[in-house]
């Protein structure tokens, strides 16, 4: 049996030596001859595939692909299945019956709470939950559908960057398979890195949402295959189905404060790990503008952190109210009565629509407690900003002297 094993994955290297070569037919040989002894190898079938198109033989290509349709969606992956299916149409698109057997699948399978899947044939170590891709997780079937028809396929090889920061783009990407890392340059130019993502996950949501550049950039840790959407197709989709919006606003919004964390100098201690356990205990706000948020005088049992949007923070002095600081995304605020236990000491108002990650005091003292140095941080942020309204109190008493008011 381990010779079997050792001779197919030879013979697989000699595909691949060929395929780098362009000799597609040598490939193509190689390839068919591993799915002699294992018909439903995936790898060989999807590379057969890829060579019988090379060689304008569409038919046989179509298929080798139709075949790994059936292998991924009766192992329940889901974009797999979807990604390959994409392809045929793109060979042939009057291909039949491959959205309706998908989507059948998909509510069937998706609405389910996720059972562990026997696999035929394979390890114990390779059975698995069905999964239930992110972006796709609370989708009815015609919604399903619907996105699923205007998803293309696209493959980054090992390294390829698929998003620069700063620049302007307004496509989602789904993973299929493969990982990608997410990394920024903060203001000093320092490359931060955010997180790894894998298959089933997607990301460029900040570009759709905001309308504004791309906050972070996107290369591939491996080969990877990819599924896009545009913004114009997206728009299309959420017009008949707006709950799509829903389920992909939740997702932004936890994205882009596990993001604001993870470059934050008051959170970037904390690990992925700490950061996911963390957004399990954050709720989310959206307040108009004018909003108050915060009440001068009044007790306070969260800080926040602001998502998008502008905030003012405020006292009254001598009964006239003193603009204090103007906060933005990635700021927070609140955490003074939030250490101190005492009332609070400013007001804040919304000076555009926001939205706002709520932190609870005890998920503040809890990372506290594993991390002195956040304390500290804060102690000493609370001591900048009290050094701060001490002098905007003293050129307060200055204008008022200048203008005859004392």
């Amino acid at each position: 049996m381990q010779d079997t094993k050792q001779s197919l994955s030879r013979i697989k290297e000699l595909g691949a030596a060929e395929l780098g070569k362009g000799n597609w037919d040598k490939a193509l040989g190689a390839f068919l001859e591993v799915l002699k002894v294992t018909p439903n190898d995936t790898h060989a079938l999807m590379k057969a595939g890829d060579c019988y198109h090379k060689l304008g033989k569409n038919g046989e290509a179509c298929r080798c692909y139709d075949r790994l349709v059936d292998i991924f969606s009766s192992e329940g992956f889901v974009v797999k299945a979807i990604a390959v299916h994409k392809l045929i149409l793109k060979i042939n698109p009057g291909f039949p019956g491959g959205e309706k057997r998908l989507s059948v699948l998909y509510e069937r399978k998706v609405a389910e709470t996720g059972p562990v899947l026997p696999v035929k044939g394979r390890t114990a170590d390779r059975q698995r939950r069905y999964e239930k891709p992110p972006l796709f997780s609370d989708l009815s079937q015609d919604e399903f559908t619907a996105v699923i028809e205007k998803l293309s396929p696209l493959d980054v090889g090992a390294e390829g960057m698929i998003i620069r920061q700063s620049e302007a783009g307004d496509s989602i990407f789904v993973i299929v398979s493969g990982q990608v890392s997410i990394f920024r340059r903060d203001d000093d130019n320092n490359e931060v890195w955010i997180t790894n993502l894998g298959e089933g996950n997607f990301f460029g949501e900040f570009g759709y949402f905001s309308g504004h550049k791309r906050s972070a950039s996107v290369k591939a840790v491996e080969d990877t295959t990819l599924l896009e959407i545009t913004r114009k197709d997206l728009e299309s989709i959420i017009a008949k189905h707006p709950r799509i919006r829903e389920v992909m606003l939740k997702f932004y919004k936890e994205r882009i404060l596990d993001t604001l964390l993870a470059i934050s100098p008051l959170f970037s201690v904390l690990s992925p790990g700490e950061r996911r356990q963390l957004m399990k205990e954050v709720s989310f706000s959206t307040h108009r503008r004018t909003a108050r948020i915060v009440e001068e005088g009044q007790a306070g049992d969260r800080m926040y952190v602001v998502i998008s949007g502008e905030v003012e923070v405020s006292t009254v002095k001598e009964t006239m109210v003193v603009p204090l600081a103007l906060l933005k995304s990635g700021d927070f605020f609140g955490e003074v009565a939030v250490i101190t236990d005492r009332p609070r000491t400013a007001s804040v108002t919304a000076k555009t629509d926001i939205s706002v990650a709520e932190i609870p005091r005890a998920s503040v003292a809890g990372v506290m407690g594993k991390h002195p140095e956040i304390e500290q941080l804060l102690s000493q942020y609370i001591q900048m900003r009290v050094e701060n309204t001490i002098s905007t109190f003293v050129q307060f008493k200055n204008r008022k002297i200048e203008s005859g008011l004392v």
